[in-house]
Protein backbone atom coordinates (compact mmCIF):
# COMPACT_ATOMS: atom_id res chain seq x y z
CA UNK A 1 0.00 0.00 0.00
CA UNK A 2 1.27 3.48 -0.17
CA UNK A 3 1.21 5.79 2.80
CA UNK A 4 -0.40 8.72 3.03
CA UNK A 5 1.22 12.37 3.14
CA UNK A 6 1.41 13.80 6.64
CA UNK A 7 0.07 16.90 5.08
CA UNK A 8 -2.49 16.61 2.15
CA UNK A 9 -3.53 20.22 2.66
CA UNK A 10 -0.33 21.43 2.10
CA UNK A 11 1.31 21.31 -1.68
CA UNK A 12 3.60 18.73 -1.91
CA UNK A 13 6.75 19.37 -3.40
CA UNK A 14 8.37 15.74 -4.12
CA UNK A 15 10.48 17.22 -7.09
CA UNK A 16 12.26 19.79 -5.58
CA UNK A 17 15.86 19.98 -4.62
CA UNK A 18 17.06 18.18 -1.18
CA UNK A 19 20.00 20.11 -0.48
CA UNK A 20 21.55 16.54 1.17
CA UNK A 21 24.83 17.73 1.20
CA UNK A 22 25.08 21.52 2.86
CA UNK A 23 22.63 20.01 5.44
CA UNK A 24 24.58 17.28 6.17
CA UNK A 25 27.90 18.99 6.35
CA UNK A 26 26.23 21.69 8.54
CA UNK A 27 25.78 18.37 10.66
CA UNK A 28 29.10 17.19 10.51
CA UNK A 29 30.95 20.83 11.66
CA UNK A 30 28.61 21.14 14.36
CA UNK A 31 29.20 18.40 15.87
CA UNK A 32 32.92 18.05 15.45
CA UNK A 33 32.91 21.63 16.61
CA UNK A 34 31.55 20.89 20.24
CA UNK A 35 34.27 18.58 20.99
CA UNK A 36 36.57 20.76 20.86
CA UNK A 37 36.22 22.77 24.08
CA UNK A 38 34.61 19.12 25.59
CA UNK A 39 38.00 17.23 25.35
CA UNK A 40 40.04 20.22 27.30
CA UNK A 41 42.19 18.96 30.17
CA UNK A 42 42.00 15.14 30.64
CA UNK A 43 40.36 13.91 27.43
CA UNK A 44 40.63 10.50 28.15
CA UNK A 45 39.44 9.84 31.36
CA UNK A 46 36.61 12.26 31.28
CA UNK A 47 35.13 10.77 28.45
CA UNK A 48 35.85 7.04 29.21
CA UNK A 49 34.37 7.35 33.20
CA UNK A 50 31.06 8.45 31.88
CA UNK A 51 30.04 4.67 31.49
CA UNK A 52 32.97 2.65 32.91
CA UNK A 53 31.64 -0.50 32.28
CA UNK A 54 31.77 -0.91 28.58
CA UNK A 55 35.88 -0.14 28.84
CA UNK A 56 35.62 -2.91 31.20
CA UNK A 57 34.05 -5.73 29.64
CA UNK A 58 35.74 -3.84 26.46
CA UNK A 59 39.11 -4.88 28.30
CA UNK A 60 37.75 -8.36 29.35
CA UNK A 61 37.09 -9.29 25.83
CA UNK A 62 40.68 -8.24 24.30
CA UNK A 63 42.19 -10.10 27.48
CA UNK A 64 40.86 -13.45 26.72
CA UNK A 65 38.36 -13.43 29.42
CA UNK A 66 35.20 -13.62 27.13
CA UNK A 67 32.32 -11.23 28.11
CA UNK A 68 32.43 -10.98 31.75
CA UNK A 69 33.43 -8.45 34.57
CA UNK A 70 31.74 -5.06 33.68
CA UNK A 71 32.88 -3.37 36.88
CA UNK A 72 36.00 -4.50 36.12
CA UNK A 73 37.69 -6.50 38.65
CA UNK A 74 37.26 -10.75 38.03
CA UNK A 75 33.46 -11.26 38.77
CA UNK A 76 32.81 -13.66 35.78
CA UNK A 77 30.48 -13.96 32.71
CA UNK A 78 27.88 -11.10 32.33
CA UNK A 79 24.67 -9.68 30.78
CA UNK A 80 24.37 -6.65 32.25
CA UNK A 81 24.73 -4.60 28.77
CA UNK A 82 23.94 -5.97 25.27
CA UNK A 83 27.33 -7.02 23.82
CA UNK A 84 26.93 -4.34 20.10
CA UNK A 85 28.69 -1.33 21.86
CA UNK A 86 31.39 -2.77 23.95
CA UNK A 87 32.26 -5.16 21.05
CA UNK A 88 32.52 -1.65 18.94
CA UNK A 89 34.76 -0.49 21.73
CA UNK A 90 36.53 -3.26 22.11
CA UNK A 91 37.54 -2.63 18.17
CA UNK A 92 38.47 0.69 18.65
CA UNK A 93 41.14 -0.08 21.78
CA UNK A 94 42.31 -2.90 19.77
CA UNK A 95 43.06 -0.38 16.79
CA UNK A 96 43.90 2.27 18.98
CA UNK A 97 45.02 1.34 22.57
CA UNK A 98 42.82 0.68 25.87
CA UNK A 99 41.64 4.25 27.57
CA UNK A 100 44.14 5.93 24.79
CA UNK A 101 43.29 9.55 23.29
CA UNK A 102 43.35 8.14 20.01
CA UNK A 103 40.65 5.80 21.21
CA UNK A 104 38.63 8.47 22.62
CA UNK A 105 38.83 10.73 19.22
CA UNK A 106 37.86 7.31 17.05
CA UNK A 107 34.62 6.70 19.24
CA UNK A 108 33.82 9.85 19.13
CA UNK A 109 34.20 10.61 15.33
CA UNK A 110 31.56 7.36 14.60
CA UNK A 111 29.38 8.77 16.97
CA UNK A 112 29.64 12.21 15.29
CA UNK A 113 29.06 9.75 11.43
CA UNK A 114 26.12 7.85 13.93
CA UNK A 115 24.39 11.40 14.28
CA UNK A 116 25.28 12.79 10.70
CA UNK A 117 23.36 9.51 9.29
CA UNK A 118 20.50 10.31 11.94
CA UNK A 119 19.94 13.68 9.57
CA UNK A 120 20.17 11.90 6.48
CA UNK A 121 17.40 8.93 7.72
CA UNK A 122 14.87 11.47 8.82
CA UNK A 123 15.18 13.69 5.60
CA UNK A 124 14.47 11.00 3.95
CA UNK A 125 11.44 10.14 5.75
CA UNK A 126 10.33 13.65 6.06
CA UNK A 127 10.77 14.19 2.05
CA UNK A 128 8.51 11.02 1.68
CA UNK A 129 5.82 11.93 4.10
CA UNK A 130 6.56 15.90 3.87
CA UNK A 131 7.88 16.54 0.51
CA UNK A 132 11.18 18.15 -0.78
CA UNK A 133 11.18 21.97 1.34
CA UNK A 134 9.87 20.08 4.41
CA UNK A 135 12.66 17.73 3.97
CA UNK A 136 15.60 20.15 3.98
CA UNK A 137 13.85 22.56 7.24
CA UNK A 138 13.31 18.92 9.27
CA UNK A 139 17.47 18.27 8.41
CA UNK A 140 18.66 22.03 9.20
CA UNK A 141 16.63 21.55 12.21
CA UNK A 142 17.84 17.98 13.38
CA UNK A 143 21.42 19.36 12.08
CA UNK A 144 21.85 22.44 14.64
CA UNK A 145 19.67 20.39 17.68
CA UNK A 146 21.47 21.51 20.48
CA UNK A 147 20.81 17.80 22.18
CA UNK A 148 21.60 15.88 19.01
CA UNK A 149 24.89 18.35 18.15
CA UNK A 150 26.25 17.37 22.14
CA UNK A 151 25.43 13.95 21.94
CA UNK A 152 28.75 12.40 20.45
CA UNK A 153 30.69 13.34 23.54
CA UNK A 154 28.66 10.80 25.61
CA UNK A 155 30.40 7.92 26.37
CA UNK A 156 27.05 5.47 25.57
CA UNK A 157 25.51 4.05 22.74
CA UNK A 158 22.92 6.81 22.46
CA UNK A 159 24.10 7.71 18.99
CA UNK A 160 23.71 4.59 17.48
CA UNK A 161 20.39 4.05 19.29
CA UNK A 162 19.15 7.50 18.26
CA UNK A 163 19.92 5.82 14.31
CA UNK A 164 18.91 2.71 14.63
CA UNK A 165 15.44 3.92 15.93
CA UNK A 166 15.07 6.58 13.15
CA UNK A 167 16.44 3.97 10.62
CA UNK A 168 13.23 1.53 11.58
CA UNK A 169 10.87 3.75 11.10
CA UNK A 170 12.14 4.85 7.11
CA UNK A 171 12.89 0.94 6.81
CA UNK A 172 8.77 -0.08 8.18
CA UNK A 173 7.56 3.07 5.22
CA UNK A 174 10.13 0.99 3.12
CA UNK A 175 8.33 -2.77 3.66
CA UNK A 176 4.70 -1.92 3.39
CA UNK A 177 5.52 -0.02 0.18
CA UNK A 178 6.98 -2.82 -1.80
CA UNK A 179 5.47 -6.44 -2.78
CA UNK A 180 8.35 -8.69 -2.35
CA UNK A 181 9.66 -9.98 0.37
CA UNK A 182 13.23 -9.53 1.15
CA UNK A 183 12.66 -5.98 2.61
CA UNK A 184 11.32 -7.95 4.95
CA UNK A 185 14.23 -10.47 5.88
CA UNK A 186 16.11 -6.96 5.89
CA UNK A 187 13.88 -5.45 8.46
CA UNK A 188 14.18 -8.65 10.86
CA UNK A 189 17.91 -8.80 10.53
CA UNK A 190 17.68 -5.03 11.32
CA UNK A 191 15.92 -6.05 14.41
CA UNK A 192 17.82 -8.61 15.84
CA UNK A 193 21.10 -6.23 15.52
CA UNK A 194 19.96 -3.49 16.67
CA UNK A 195 18.83 -6.17 19.51
CA UNK A 196 22.27 -6.56 20.22
CA UNK A 197 23.13 -2.71 20.67
CA UNK A 198 19.96 -1.74 23.00
CA UNK A 199 17.35 -4.37 24.11
CA UNK A 200 15.06 -1.77 25.45
CA UNK A 201 13.93 -1.15 21.65
CA UNK A 202 12.54 -4.58 21.81
CA UNK A 203 9.02 -2.99 22.55
CA UNK A 204 8.93 -0.63 19.85
CA UNK A 205 10.35 -2.71 17.06
CA UNK A 206 7.59 -5.22 17.76
CA UNK A 207 5.05 -2.68 17.83
CA UNK A 208 6.24 -1.15 14.54
CA UNK A 209 6.53 -5.12 12.97
CA UNK A 210 2.76 -5.05 14.22
CA UNK A 211 1.32 -1.88 12.17
CA UNK A 212 3.35 -2.96 9.63
CA UNK A 213 1.53 -6.31 9.18
CA UNK A 214 -1.75 -4.60 9.74
CA UNK A 215 -0.68 -2.13 7.09
CA UNK A 216 -0.17 -5.20 4.34
CA UNK A 217 -3.28 -6.51 5.26
CA UNK A 218 -3.76 -10.81 5.45
CA UNK A 219 -3.19 -11.55 2.10
CA UNK A 220 0.79 -10.61 2.39
CA UNK A 221 2.00 -12.47 6.22
CA UNK A 222 4.45 -14.49 4.10
CA UNK A 223 6.56 -10.92 4.55
CA UNK A 224 5.88 -10.32 8.61
CA UNK A 225 6.61 -13.91 8.93
CA UNK A 226 9.89 -13.85 7.53
CA UNK A 227 10.46 -11.16 9.15
CA UNK A 228 9.93 -12.34 12.42
CA UNK A 229 11.68 -15.70 12.03
CA UNK A 230 14.89 -13.63 10.72
CA UNK A 231 14.83 -11.66 14.27
CA UNK A 232 14.14 -14.62 16.51
CA UNK A 233 16.94 -16.91 15.05
CA UNK A 234 19.58 -14.08 14.75
CA UNK A 235 19.15 -12.36 18.37
CA UNK A 236 18.64 -15.96 19.73
CA UNK A 237 22.53 -16.24 19.95
CA UNK A 238 22.51 -13.94 23.31
CA UNK A 239 20.15 -15.88 25.60
CA UNK A 240 21.48 -19.06 24.26
CA UNK A 241 24.67 -17.62 25.33
CA UNK A 242 23.50 -16.24 28.49
CA UNK A 243 21.85 -19.83 29.31
CA UNK A 244 25.04 -21.45 29.15
CA UNK A 245 27.36 -18.72 30.36
CA UNK A 246 24.85 -17.59 33.51
CA UNK A 247 22.76 -20.51 33.78
CA UNK A 248 19.50 -18.60 33.75
CA UNK A 249 17.12 -17.81 30.87
CA UNK A 250 18.04 -14.10 30.21
CA UNK A 251 16.47 -13.16 27.47
CA UNK A 252 17.84 -9.43 26.91
CA UNK A 253 19.89 -8.00 29.90
CA UNK A 254 19.94 -8.64 33.37
CA UNK A 255 19.88 -4.97 34.71
CA UNK A 256 16.07 -4.75 34.70
CA UNK A 257 15.84 -5.47 38.59
CA UNK A 258 18.49 -3.09 39.62
CA UNK A 259 17.07 -0.17 37.41
CA UNK A 260 13.76 -0.76 38.97
CA UNK A 261 15.92 -0.39 42.39
CA UNK A 262 17.21 2.27 41.55
CA UNK A 263 14.35 4.25 40.77
CA UNK A 264 12.02 2.70 43.65
CA UNK A 265 14.38 2.15 46.46
CA UNK A 266 13.84 3.26 50.29
CA UNK A 267 14.76 7.19 50.05
CA UNK A 268 14.73 7.45 46.35
CA UNK A 269 13.65 10.13 44.99
CA UNK A 270 12.43 8.91 41.66
CA UNK A 271 16.26 9.20 39.80
CA UNK A 272 19.32 7.49 39.25
CA UNK A 273 21.39 7.81 41.98
CA UNK A 274 25.22 6.97 40.89
CA UNK A 275 26.70 6.78 43.67
CA UNK A 276 24.65 3.52 44.50
CA UNK A 277 26.21 1.45 41.36
CA UNK A 278 28.89 -0.94 41.25
CA UNK A 279 30.95 1.25 39.64
CA UNK A 280 31.02 4.09 41.92
CA UNK A 281 30.53 2.06 45.21
CA UNK A 282 32.53 -0.27 47.11
CA UNK A 283 30.24 -1.43 49.05
CA UNK A 284 27.69 -2.36 46.02
CA UNK A 285 30.73 -3.67 44.17
CA UNK A 286 31.51 -6.17 47.10
CA UNK A 287 28.28 -6.98 47.60
CA UNK A 288 27.71 -7.72 43.51
CA UNK A 289 31.33 -9.69 43.43
CA UNK A 290 30.00 -11.80 46.31
CA UNK A 291 26.43 -12.97 45.15
CA UNK A 292 27.29 -12.96 41.55
CA UNK A 293 25.37 -11.11 38.82
CA UNK A 294 22.26 -13.21 38.85
CA UNK A 295 22.59 -13.46 42.53
CA UNK A 296 22.60 -9.22 42.82
CA UNK A 297 20.30 -8.75 40.43
CA UNK A 298 17.97 -10.67 41.36
CA UNK A 299 18.11 -9.31 45.10
CA UNK A 300 17.78 -5.96 43.58
CA UNK A 301 14.52 -6.68 41.88
CA UNK A 302 13.05 -8.64 45.26
CA UNK A 303 14.18 -5.22 47.17
CA UNK A 304 12.27 -2.98 44.32
CA UNK A 305 9.38 -4.76 44.66
CA UNK A 306 9.42 -5.24 47.93
CA UNK A 307 9.65 -1.17 47.71
CA UNK A 308 6.46 -0.92 45.42
CA UNK A 309 4.15 -3.69 47.48
CA UNK A 310 5.05 -1.58 50.57
CA UNK A 311 3.93 1.77 49.58
CA UNK A 312 1.83 1.69 45.91
CA UNK A 313 0.51 5.15 46.38
CA UNK A 314 4.56 6.37 46.63
CA UNK A 315 5.30 4.60 43.53
CA UNK A 316 2.49 5.49 41.46
CA UNK A 317 3.27 9.24 42.36
CA UNK A 318 7.52 8.78 41.49
CA UNK A 319 6.10 7.22 38.15
CA UNK A 320 4.03 10.60 37.96
CA UNK A 321 7.03 12.66 38.25
CA UNK A 322 9.39 10.50 36.05
CA UNK A 323 6.74 10.71 33.06
CA UNK A 324 6.83 14.57 33.59
CA UNK A 325 10.56 14.53 33.62
CA UNK A 326 10.95 12.64 30.62
CA UNK A 327 8.61 15.24 28.43
CA UNK A 328 9.46 18.22 29.96
CA UNK A 329 12.44 18.44 31.94
CA UNK A 330 14.92 15.45 31.42
CA UNK A 331 17.89 17.24 31.47
CA UNK A 332 19.43 17.23 34.64
CA UNK A 333 19.83 21.40 36.27
CA UNK A 334 23.46 21.51 35.96
CA UNK A 335 23.36 21.09 31.71
CA UNK A 336 22.10 24.05 29.63
CA UNK A 337 18.51 25.81 29.69
CA UNK A 338 18.66 25.48 26.05
CA UNK A 339 18.45 22.02 26.22
CA UNK A 340 15.40 21.43 28.81
CA UNK A 341 14.13 24.35 26.55
CA UNK A 342 14.60 21.68 23.56
CA UNK A 343 12.89 19.34 25.10
CA UNK A 344 9.98 20.48 26.49
CA UNK A 345 9.72 22.39 22.93
CA UNK A 346 9.63 19.46 20.85
CA UNK A 347 8.06 17.04 23.45
CA UNK A 348 4.73 19.79 23.30
CA UNK A 349 4.58 20.39 19.01
CA UNK A 350 5.18 16.25 18.97
CA UNK A 351 2.18 15.90 20.68
CA UNK A 352 -0.06 18.07 18.69
CA UNK A 353 1.59 17.02 15.48
CA UNK A 354 0.77 13.26 16.57
CA UNK A 355 -3.32 14.55 17.50
CA UNK A 356 -3.24 16.15 14.00
CA UNK A 357 -2.56 13.28 12.55
CA UNK A 358 -5.17 11.13 14.63
CA UNK A 359 -7.71 13.71 14.09
CA UNK A 360 -7.05 13.07 10.15
CA UNK A 361 -7.22 9.91 10.39
CA UNK A 362 -3.59 9.59 8.40
CA UNK A 363 -2.40 6.04 7.65
CA UNK A 364 1.10 7.16 9.10
CA UNK A 365 -0.35 8.52 12.34
CA UNK A 366 0.42 5.05 14.01
CA UNK A 367 3.98 4.74 13.26
CA UNK A 368 5.04 8.05 14.12
CA UNK A 369 3.28 7.47 17.36
CA UNK A 370 4.28 3.88 18.55
CA UNK A 371 7.51 5.03 19.70
CA UNK A 372 6.67 8.06 21.15
CA UNK A 373 4.20 5.63 23.06
CA UNK A 374 5.96 2.88 23.46
CA UNK A 375 9.81 3.43 23.98
CA UNK A 376 9.18 5.52 27.24
CA UNK A 377 6.87 2.96 28.76
CA UNK A 378 9.63 0.63 31.02
CA UNK A 379 11.86 4.64 31.87
CA UNK A 380 7.80 5.67 33.87
CA UNK A 381 8.79 2.68 36.59
CA UNK A 382 12.17 3.01 36.90
CA UNK A 383 14.20 6.71 35.71
CA UNK A 384 13.96 8.84 33.17
CA UNK A 385 17.30 9.75 32.18
CA UNK A 386 18.14 12.89 29.46
CA UNK A 387 19.92 10.05 26.90
CA UNK A 388 16.76 8.21 26.72
CA UNK A 389 14.82 11.19 25.68
CA UNK A 390 17.12 11.91 22.98
CA UNK A 391 16.04 8.83 20.95
CA UNK A 392 12.76 10.03 20.34
CA UNK A 393 14.23 13.82 19.43
CA UNK A 394 14.62 13.17 15.34
CA UNK A 395 10.90 12.12 15.36
CA UNK A 396 9.97 14.88 17.75
CA UNK A 397 11.43 17.28 15.13
CA UNK A 398 10.06 16.08 12.36
CA UNK A 399 6.40 16.46 13.51
CA UNK A 400 7.56 19.82 14.78
CA UNK A 401 7.78 20.93 11.26
CA UNK A 402 4.34 19.11 9.97
CA UNK A 403 3.14 21.44 12.83
CA UNK A 404 4.45 24.52 11.12
CA UNK A 405 3.35 23.18 7.96
CA UNK A 406 -0.02 22.46 9.00
CA UNK A 407 0.13 26.34 10.70
CA UNK A 408 1.42 27.79 7.70
CA UNK A 409 -1.87 26.00 5.53
CA UNK A 410 -4.42 27.02 8.13
CA UNK A 411 -2.98 30.50 8.18
CA UNK A 412 -2.96 31.47 4.32
CA UNK A 413 -6.40 29.53 3.59
CA UNK A 414 -7.89 31.86 6.51
CA UNK A 415 -5.70 35.11 4.51
CA UNK A 416 -7.06 33.63 1.33
CA UNK A 417 -10.66 33.96 2.59
CA UNK A 418 -10.61 37.15 4.19
CA UNK A 419 -9.06 38.81 0.94
CA UNK A 420 -11.76 37.47 -0.77
CA UNK A 421 -14.21 38.73 1.44
CA UNK A 422 -12.62 42.24 1.65
CA UNK A 423 -13.02 42.01 -2.79
CA UNK A 424 -17.14 42.33 -2.22
CA UNK A 425 -18.90 45.42 -1.84
CA UNK A 426 -21.68 45.76 0.77
CA UNK A 427 -24.19 44.28 -2.04
CA UNK A 428 -22.02 41.48 -2.34
CA UNK A 429 -20.80 41.32 -6.31
CA UNK A 430 -17.45 41.00 -7.06
CA UNK A 431 -15.06 44.72 -6.73
CA UNK A 432 -12.47 44.59 -9.81
CA UNK A 433 -9.41 46.14 -9.31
Amino acid sequence: MKLESLAPSVRQDKTGRVYYSAILGLALLLRSLIVIPALKGAPRWWFFNQASEYGCLAQSLLAGHGYSSPFCGSTGPSAFLAPGYPLLVAAVFHLFGAYSLHAAAALIGLQILFGVMVVLAVMLIAKRLLGSASANIVGALCAISPPAVCLPILFWETSLSMLLLTGVILLAMRCVERRDNLPWVVFGAYCALAMFVNPSLLLTFAAVLIWMTWQSGTSRMRGPALALLTWCVIFSIWPIRNAYRLHAFIPLRTNLGYELWQGNRPGSDGTFTAALHPNTSDEEYARYAELGETGYMREKSDLAIAAIKADKPRFLKLSAERFIKFWVNSVESKSSSLLSLNIAFTSLMGAVGLGLLFWRKNSAAWLLALPFVVLPAPYYLTHADFRFRLLLDPLAILLTTYVYRELRGWLGSHAARAKATASLDEDGFVVRT
